[in-house]
Order: structure tokens, then sequence, then C-alpha cells
């Protein structure tokens, strides 16, 4: 196969992200998230929160969307 390459730059950021698509089935961990967080800065005490999961399970998307909400 030969064919032309043509390099387009985007400024959308939820093209990379599938974050144009909605956010579903990971409510719950958004939410313990946002929980987690919230007990962190309430006793003012530093924590570490690790994602994990396979590949394609979300774990971008969930951070983009807590970011988000976040951020407001």
């Amino acid at each position: 196969f030969t064919g032309a390459a043509e390099l387009k730059a985007t400024h959308n950021a939820s093209a990379h992200a599938g974050t144009d698509l909605p956010f579903v089935g990971r409510k719950q961990l958004l939410n313990a998230l946002h929980r987690a967080t919230q007990i962190a800065t309430a006793h003012l005490r530093g924590k570490t929160i690790t994602i994990v999961g396979e590949a394609g399970a979300a774990k971008t998307r969930l951070i983009h969307e807590f970011t988000l909400q976040a951020t407001g």
C-alpha cells in the first residue's frame, strides 16, 4: 500500500480521549474519586490515589471527567 499521509493538528482535546461520547457506567468510580479528595482536603492530609485497569477501561476518561468537574 502506498498513500499520502497528512498530519492534522486539532485543538479539540475530546478527540483524543473519546470525551465527545457520553460518560456512562463510571459514575460510581467518579463519586469515589470525589469522596477521596474531599476527605483528604477536609483532614488537610495528602493522599495518593491510583487509577488502575486494563487498556481501554476508561482510566483517562475518568480523570478527564473528574478534572472537568473539579475545575468547574
